[in-house]
């Protein structure tokens, strides 16, 4: 698995670096990844969830891009922006179906909570990759079986309370030491 996770990052690195190189810089990856990726939202709502995925990825492909050579400060406004398109994919899918809208507004409440227990956590003001990872396998699954959306929603919700929950414990703890 180390051995996996090494390749992805010098792949990364290295699609960056030749981005970089050829004069596409850091913010113009992490902006052409937001609007890619936010163009989601309107394919969920129209009932196309099996373009919205590879939509959803090309998107965050594009802004994890522009993160590998990018300043602390870029990084910020890269992790502002996973929030927002992560915000944007309940809201998408409720969009599509009322009947959704309690199951997306937990989430979107778990996501908020996270968020905001990122800033408190994280001297970085960045998102943890794991919760990233936690989001885009969640979507997937979604964007794959969107009947059950629902069912996915409450998990990564409940998910997304826990981390939320002890990121604050664990910044509580930091700051009595």
């Amino acid at each position: 698995m180390h051995g996996f996770v090494s390749f992805v990052q010098y792949a990364r690195a290295t699609a960056a670096a030749r981005l970089n190189a050829s004069g596409v810089g850091s913010m113009v990856l992490i902006a052409a990844g937001f609007i890619v990726a936010l163009a989601t939202v309107p394919l969920l709502a129209t009932g196309h969830s099996w373009i919205a995925l590879p939509v959803l990825l090309i998107g965050l492909l594009l802004s994890a891009l522009g993160r590998t050579t990018s300043s602390e400060h870029i990084k910020a406004l890269s992790a502002t922006f996973d929030l927002v398109v992560f915000a944007g994919l309940p809201f998408g899918f409720a969009l599509g179906d009322p009947a959704r809208a309690v199951a997306a507004s937990f989430l979107l409440f778990g996501l908020i909570g996270l968020g905001a227990a990122s800033l408190i956590a994280n001297a970085n003001r960045t998102l943890a990759e794991t919760d990233r990872v936690a989001c885009i396998v969640a979507f997937t699954l979604a964007c794959v079986f969107p009947l059950w959306f629902g069912l996915i929603a409450y998990v990564l919700g409940i998910s997304c309370f826990a981390a939320a929950g002890a990121r604050i414990a664990l910044a509580l703890m930091r700051s009595t030491a």
